[in-house]
């Protein structure tokens, strides 16, 4: 039996990419975006083939999901057209019904696969009348086994002071990318004092070019990560901090410390995770 894995968005690249390998499935590559270059760095050079392609030669479909690209909403489409069984894992904590409705239109997959209890419960609540299913993250394993070769994810002397930011290339209108990093920075102090590093990852859909502005403007120790392995910038540093990116879920894995940096309040924290702190009530503690 062999099944076609459409993937666009990174964090759901990740999380099948990792479930390919555990279980040595027999695929076919329906990929684009920054999904490319994370299943390249897992399997190598790969033969990639659009979705009417995978329709003659795989028995079922695999996909990532995503509200940004149609890349993946449009494969569950064809697919379902045409009678194949399709399962989408979802990779976040946020938006669940939006990832499968475009313009009106909603397409439900066979089943709906989700890694963690707190996206289970989420995903049973917003998605009525889906079949939604418990697949224990293979990515989280994989993730986690690793830094148990990090002795658990203890920081060495060289890594005692580093910081980490993780972009997500945000751009609302409560604020944008930037304006998260400004107020990480601008108060770093208040998370960390005198740190040797400030590494900044910039998003897998960002240019790496994006932030060389930051070295210029702050009087910092700042470098921006060329890094293709979210997993080495961690087990850098002793602090992980964006605003809701999945990589800072890793970074509790990791067990490091991690804070998100959502400006003055401006949305809530949709990470479900009590142990991420939030920069505004360090500042707000700190003013007491």
């Amino acid at each position: 039996m062999k099944v076609a894995v459409v993937c666009y968005h990174a964090g759901g690249a990740e999380i099948i990419s990792s479930y390919i390998a555990e279980n040595d499935i027999d695929c076919s590559f329906v990929l684009d975006g920054p999904a490319i270059k994370v299943f390249s760095r897992r399997f190598g050079d790969i033969k990639n083939i659009s979705s009417e392609e995978a329709l003659m030669e795989c028995d079922s479909f695999l996909t990532g999901t995503g509200c940004v690209s149609n890349w993946e909403w449009n494969a569950i489409q064809i697919a379902k057209n045409n009678k194949k069984y399709v399962v989408s894992f979802i990779d976040h904590w946020v938006n669940y019904h939006n990832r499968f409705v475009r313009n009106g239109i909603e397409q439900v997959p066979d089943e709906v696969w989700v890694g963690d209890q707190h996206a289970y419960t989420l995903a049973r609540k917003e998605l009525e009348g889906y079949q939604v299913k418990f697949v224990d993250n293979p990515y989280f394993k994989e993730v986690k086994k690793m830094f148990g070769y990090y002795a658990a994810g203890k920081v060495g002397a060289s890594a005692s002071k580093n910081i980490l930011y993780v972009c997500e290339n945000i751009n609302k209108p409560e604020f944008h990318q930037n304006d998260s990093i400004r107020y990480m920075l601008e108060n770093i102090s208040r998370i960390i004092d005198n740190p040797d590093l400030i590494l900044i990852r910039p998003h897998p859909s960002e240019e790496s070019s994006k932030y060389k502005w930051l070295c210029d403007e702050y009087d910092l120790p700042i470098e921006i990560s060329t890094n293709s392995l979210l997993i080495d910038d961690i087990k850098n540093c002793k602090i992980v901090a964006g605003c809701t990116s999945m990589a800072m879920v890793i970074g509790l894995l990791a067990k490091k410390r991690v804070v998100s940096c959502i400006p003055d309040n401006k949305t809530s924290l949709t990470l479900p995770f009590q142990e991420i702190e939030m920069l505004s009530h360090i500042i707000d503690e700190c003013n007491i």
